[in-house]
C-alpha cells in the first residue's frame, strides 16, 4: 500500500521508513514559492496498522496529516487519530473531513474522495 507523506509535517522522520522510501521530491503546492518534501513510501499491507498508529505520534499537532491509499480504501492519518475511506463512500469521506477540521486541515486540502486517483488533488 502506497503513503504519501509531508515530511515538513512531522516533528522528525522515523528512520525505520527509510527502508520503505519508494520516492521522494520537492513539490510547490498551487504553484507557491515554499518547496516540500513530498515522500512516497510503500508498505506491506500487513504493517499498516503499526507504521500509521506511528506516524500519528509523529505529526505535528495541527495543519498535517498523511494518507495510505490503494484502488478500494484510504487510510488518512491525523494526530493520534486514523480514520478510513471507502472508495466512492461520501458518508466516510465527509467524516473524516470533520476530523480534518479539527487539526485545522482546510477542505480543499482534504478532497479524500479524489485521492483514489492523484496523490494531492489540491496541488494541481
Amino acid at each position: 500500500m502506497k503513503a504519501i507523506i509531508l515530511k515538513e509535517g512531522l516533528k522528525s522522520w522515523p528512520n525505520e521508513l527509510d527502508q520503505f522510501i519508494r520516492n521522494s521530491r520537492l513539490h510547490s503546492f498551487s504553484g507557491g514559492p515554499k518547496m516540500v518534501e513530498v515522500v512516497e513510501i510503500e508498505i506491506d499491507e500487513a504493517m499498516i496498522p503499526s507504521i500509521a498508529v506511528k506516524l500519528s505520534t509523529y505529526l505535528l499537532p495541527k495543519k498535517y496529516y498523511c494518507h495510505f491509499v490503494d484502488p478500494n480504501k484510504l487510510i488518512v492519518v491525523f494526530p493520534m487519530c486514523l480514520c478510513l475511506v471507502s472508495r466512492e463512500n461520501v458518508a466516510e469521506a465527509e467524516r473524516c473531513k470533520t476530523i480534518g477540521r479539527m487539526f485545522e486541515i482546510p477542505d480543499r486540502q482534504m478532497q479524500f474522495e479524489k485521492m483514489f486517483e492523484t496523490d494531492h488533488p489540491d496541488a494541481e
